[in-house]
């Protein structure tokens, strides 16, 4: 909820739209077989009411969302917007849990750890990317270069942390009355930088 009303203050909407990543394991027999099977919800949130409202409101929307999933290319392709430059067509912001092991796990005689990989580009505009490690939430941001200067989005993680702040003192308080103290961020222009904070 936190991040929905950072976008939407950014953002200047009432109402933001995110694709999320989930595994894409619906059919029983998958579950035990190897491989990446991803998919991406697009989500739709009205941000405002109370702050538990809001929350709500999400749970709503996920679980309906998680319920009922339909292939990200099935939904592309029934609603006739066409997908350029490998972007994704309903929406421009991604949000990504991983909740992946911190220590390395074992699998018979195998012994299965993360392995970093390099920086990427990104195929939404913005992208967080979220993780509980060690009983703390962190994580990072990857965005387009050509679209963002990095001081941008530089206090971003700060915000946010300000905004679960406020939310955690008064899930009673309505949504546009938490603060941010920068405001909204500058117009985006193009930019040679790196693409991650």
């Amino acid at each position: 909820a936190g991040l929905d009303i950072l976008l939407s203050r950014h953002a200047g909407r009432e109402e933001v739209i995110f694709g999320t990543t989930v595994a894409a394991r619906r059919v029983p027999a998958l579950e035990r077989t190897l491989g990446m099977f991803v998919d991406v919800l697009p989500l739709l949130v009205q941000v405002r009411g109370t702050v538990r409202q809001l929350i709500q409101q999400i749970r709503q929307v996920a679980v309906g969302a998680y319920t009922h999933q339909i292939p990200f290319g099935s939904i592309v392709e029934h609603s006739g917007i066409k997908q350029e430059n490998f972007c994704h067509p309903l929406f421009q912001l991604g949000f990504t849990l991983h909740n992946y092991p911190d220590q390395p796990v074992a699998a018979g005689n195998l012994i299965l750890e993360r392995v970093p990989l390099p920086e990427r580009t990104t195929h939404c505009d913005i992208e967080f990317h979220m993780a509980a490690q060690s009983g703390r939430i962190g994580g990072h941001i990857h965005y387009r270069a050509g679209l963002f200067f990095p001081e941008q989005l530089a206090d971003w993680p700060r915000e946010l942390q300000d905004i679960y702040q406020q939310m955690v003192l008064d899930v009673d308080c309505r949504v546009e009355e938490i603060k941010i103290s920068n405001g909204p961020a500058s117009a985006a222009t193009p930019a040679e930088s790196n693409s991650s904070l």
